[in-house]
């Protein structure tokens, strides 16, 4: 079996060996094709045969998989002396080979690393400030113009006096429920309420000389708008929250405490943070991590405003109408208010195509926008200082630089060390190092400005506190 293995690697024209990613298909089909042989020699049953009582059926089944589990044990996996243990080694070589040694064919540098192409299709880097500006931009006019009616909450002076507390692990606890904030802010829809019925056109309400009724057409145009606006966020949070998180760590945003799980929404000195939840390595390592990613004011002051004022006035109004409050989830994504698509990774790989596809000519999905950007980061933003700063060894013997960690930590592809020592257990939340922080927070900075997003003091003051 080995020596049929050892010839199967080598080319039969070319006489030389094949490559990697060639090979470890041919060892994967073959030790498949093991398995299937080893489970129907244990567990196939003829058509004749007859059922039993189940006592003896019973029986049966215990000594096949007792065989079965005796044949694993004895020659199928690693560290047995058996041909199996050889084709894994050389299936876990080549895969580790073939990952070291392969490129991503989807893009490629210009030489002066001012234009990306992917796909054969030309992205500059004056691209990108375009795209974040403009969703920025939208999500702000659908926030100002339609959801606050055309009053500028984003700038409500109470924001800037606002505090955080990690210490609050009750269920409900969040920003909003901290007492110290609800003495100068409290969530309530009565602000946009008394907006909304000053409408002229349309009326939000019906008063005739007997009776008031409530007129359900703005209301569910309301409805729409907030998930535009919702739409535009996402999409912020995702391309401006420092190095790119997937998908589906976005979509876990938790704005209030619950009996199982921990909120990730946080306030450090006036920015807002989302400490996401998963790590790459989570499945090796069976431990679920956090990352600390910073949005720049622009997009944190549009997530308070919607937090305060629109969420509340959401429930008001799904309450009238007699419709599930989506409000009431402990997601900043929640249920879908109006029967649109759900909320999961599908629905952002739309948004991100749909929006990259207008503002820079080019649908980029998620794994894709994820590979350009860790690309320009790598080229753009790292100094050659930073991969050699303060270098420290990880487990393989390699030199890595803090400065390396922490951008690898924050896109989530962390190398050993940054998983070992940036990757934090999410048991330690309240324990989060300052210095970790502020490095994270540094690493978001850098690509802020990269997307030409201005940064204003509390942006670029970068002492992390709670209270």
């Amino acid at each position: 079996m080995v020596h049929f293995l050892a010839i199967a690697s080598i080319h039969e024209n070319q006489y030389q060996y094949l490559d990697p990613k060639v090979y470890t298909q041919i060892l994967a089909a073959f030790q498949h094709t093991i398995r299937m042989i080893v489970l129907h020699h244990c567990f196939y049953i003829p058509e004749h045969h007859q059922p039993g009582n189940q006592e003896h059926e019973r029986q049966e089944q215990e000594e096949r998989s007792t065989k079965f589990f005796s044949i694993r044990n004895s020659c199928m996996v690693i560290g047995t002396q058996s041909p199996m243990d050889t084709i894994l080694r050389w299936l876990r070589y080549g895969l580790g080979i073939n990952k070291m040694t392969r490129g991503n064919e989807a893009f490629e540098w210009s030489e002066d690393m001012t234009v990306l192409r992917y796909h054969d299709e030309p992205i500059t880097i004056t691209q990108f400030p375009i795209l974040a500006n403009n969703i920025v931009t939208q999500a702000k006019r659908i926030l100002v113009e339609k959801l606050c009616f055309r009053e500028n909450l984003t700038e409500h002076e109470s924001f800037a006096q606002l505090k955080d507390s990690r210490l609050d692990k009750s269920p409900g606890a969040s920003i909003m429920s901290y007492e110290r904030n609800r003495k100068i802010l409290s969530p309530s829809p009565k602000l946009l309420l008394t907006l909304a019925l000053r409408q002229t056109a349309p009326r939000w309400k019906s008063v005739t000389s007997q009776s008031e009724t409530w007129n359900k057409n703005p209301m569910q145009t309301y409805l729409h708008l907030h998930e535009l606006f919702l739409d535009y966020l996402v999409v912020a949070c995702h391309i401006l929250g420092g190095q790119p998180p997937r998908g589906s760590e976005l979509l876990r945003l938790r704005i209030t405490q619950t009996a199982e799980s921990d909120h990730n929404l946080f306030l450090l000195n006036g920015q807002v943070v989302m400490v996401l939840r998963y790590h790459k390595g989570q499945a090796k390592s069976g431990m679920e991590k956090i990352i600390p990613r910073f949005v720049p004011a622009q997009v944190g002051k549009l997530v308070l405003c919607y937090l305060y004022f629109i969420r509340t006035f959401i429930e008001m109004i799904q309450r009238i109408l007699r419709v599930d409050p989506c409000g009431m989830s402990s997601l900043m994504w929640a249920k879908d208010s109006i029967g649109k698509m759900s909320w999961d990774t599908a629905r952002l790989r739309i948004l991100m195509q749909r929006h990259t596809e207008r503002y820079m000519g080019v649908g980029l999905h998620i794994q894709a926008w994820r590979q350009i950007v860790v690309a320009m980061d790598r080229n753009l933003l790292r100094t050659p200082r930073d991969l050699i700063d303060l270098a420290e060894c990880d487990d393989e013997g390699k030199d890595v630089s803090l400065v390396e960690q922490d951008h690898n930590g924050q896109a989530g592809h962390s190398t050993k060390v940054a998983d070992k020592h940036y990757g934090l257990k999410i048991g330690d939340i309240n324990g989060l190092d300052q210095s970790i922080l502020v490095r994270y927070r540094a690493v978001a900075h850098k690509w802020h400005q990269l997307m030409g997003i201005v940064l204003d003091g509390n942006d670029t003051n970068i002492v992390c506190t709670f209270l």
